[in-house]
């Protein structure tokens, strides 16, 4: 069982707590008590989903740019010889290996 089903399972029995307690008419501060109690298990519950979700784009995000530096590195070195390239170089000015 993870971490949420198992805070999901807590939800619920509270949420069965406090429907007994209104039934019965019971209202005091361990029906205070429990409400809080469910709120900190949902709060969780949400923190766990938003970390989830930040993790998921971060990593597209950094994927993404990691394809894009590489693609980057590619050109700045002779294939040939592995000289050091500018940027607008057409031949690679120690060997002459066309870029």
């Amino acid at each position: 069982m993870t971490l949420k089903e198992e805070y999901q399972k807590k939800i619920d029995l509270v949420n069965k707590l406090l429907k007994d307690r209104k039934s019965t008419g019971k209202s005091d501060v361990t029906t205070a008590e429990y409400e809080h109690m469910r709120d900190v298990y949902q709060y969780r519950i949400d923190a766990m989903n938003r970390i989830e979700e930040k993790r998921k784009k971060v990593h597209v995000n950094n994927y993404e740019e990691m394809i894009s530096q590489t693609a980057s590195r590619r050109g700045t070195f002779c294939e040939k010889c592995g000289n050091t390239l500018k940027s607008t170089a057409k031949f690679c000015g120690s060997c002459g290996n066309q870029v």
